[in-house]
């Protein structure tokens, strides 16, 4: 038998070509045009993809909570009875979450380029449009998986609340000082809550003539009660705000800044020192790669070691055997996330030999994207 060429091609590339959605029969039936051993897809007898990496992507939410007093605050105690509200304006910001999960993207430094067995006919081969093999002996109704949209923050503003200042009348705008004025308002606010007290209890001068108006009379009632107080109590508006960050694991981190964030200035970067420290580690797991066996589907453990080396087959499809990782995201005061997930580049590099295609027998097999490992395999 010929030496079979199979290899790991190293590549540094900032794009990759978008090309060749599903390969099948023969090698000669399946050359597309302009297609070379460095370009995902087939070309003559070779074919070409990238192996996956793990993209680590932690979310963060933060909530900004802002506070502007009322004009008329100094007189809340005396004229409604009310605790002194506070009379100096405020910003705080606080995490309100943070949450982790794992993707899939090419590894562009791992392009596997693997030359197609002599014999039998050549499967069906599906690689997605970042150049990932997904399947092979399965016909994909949608090849490929599209990149999803980069996460942003989007604020809808709901029906805006009117300002205590849209409901005061000719005579409280006339008065003389802030304190009359102040005085008329609280005046105004005990007209609306008796004029509610009166319709829910039906003894309204004027009643309305259906329950969906006598409902409407009161909300009506209730937004020009809270406006008008809103010049005592002050204003709240709080605004919920995600941040997005990537990491693509490497080496082992330890204690490593993620970003910072201040309760006064909300989320800042790693390098801005206003903001206090929110670390990760991240640590591989040693001697955790688990080796699917092709023939009994089961899966065995190993060490670092090939099983197909072990086996002495001629290799055909390369993969990768995951490893896994122990995350942890932390501050100074508190755990936010503590998990362990399955990494791509922290396993080995294993291949499906040339025979599993070349017995007669219609294999299917499909790939995680995330991970790089088998899904499933089955005859």
């Amino acid at each position: 038998m010929e030496n079979h060429k199979t290899d790991i091609i190293r590549m540094k590339r900032s794009a990759i070509i978008l090309a060749l959605a599903a390969l099948t029969a023969t090698p000669s039936a399946n050359a597309q045009e302009g297609l070379t051993g460095n370009t995902v897809g087939i070309k003559d007898n070779t074919l070409c993809y990238y192996l996956p990496r793990t993209v680590v992507n932690v979310t963060v939410n933060v909530r900004h909570t802002s506070y502007t007093p009322g004009e008329f605050g100094k007189y809340a105690e005396r004229y409604l009875r009310m605790d002194p509200p506070a009379q100096s304006a405020s910003d705080t910001w606080e995490i309100t979450s943070v949450s982790m999960e794992t993707s899939g993207e090419p590894d562009m430094a791992h392009m596997v380029s693997t030359t197609l067995p002599k014999k039998g006919g050549i499967p069906l081969i599906n690689i997605d449009n970042d150049g990932i093999i997904s399947s092979v002996g399965i016909i994909e109704t949608q090849t490929g998986q599209s990149a999803s949209a980069p996460a942003t923050s989007v604020t809808v503003p709901a029906n805006p609340k009117k300002s205590g200042n849209d409901y005061l009348t000719e005579e409280i705008l006339q008065a003389s000082s802030i304190t009359k004025m102040a005085e008329l308002t609280a005046s105004e606010i005990m007209a609306i809550r008796e004029s509610r007290n009166a319709i829910s209890r039906g003894q309204a001068e004027f009643m309305p003539e259906d329950g969906e108006t006598m409902r409407y009379m009161i909300e009506y009632l209730n937004s020009q009660e809270e406006a008008l107080m809103s010049l005592f109590t002050g204003t709240v508006e709080v605004q919920d705000k995600t941040y997005s960050i990537e990491i693509i694991p490497g080496n082992d981190l330890s204690k490593f800044v993620l970003f910072r964030f201040s309760s006064k200035l909300g989320f800042l970067g790693a390098d801005n020192l206003a903001g206090a420290p929110v670390w990760i580690d991240l640590e591989k797991k040693a001697d955790d790669i688990q080796v699917p066996d092709l023939e009994s589907g089961e899966v065995v453990r190993e060490k670092g070691k090939s099983a197909l080396k072990a086996r002495k087959e001629t290799p055909f499809l390369y993969y990768r055997l995951p490893g896994k990782a122990k995350i942890r995201i932390y501050d100074n005061t508190q755990e936010f996330v503590k998990a362990e997930e399955t990494i791509a580049q922290f396993g080995v590099l294993e291949s499906i030999p040339e025979s599993v295609f070349t017995k007669g027998e219609g294999v299917r097999i499909t790939f995680n994207r995330t991970t790089g490992a088998i899904s499933s395999m089955e005859r």
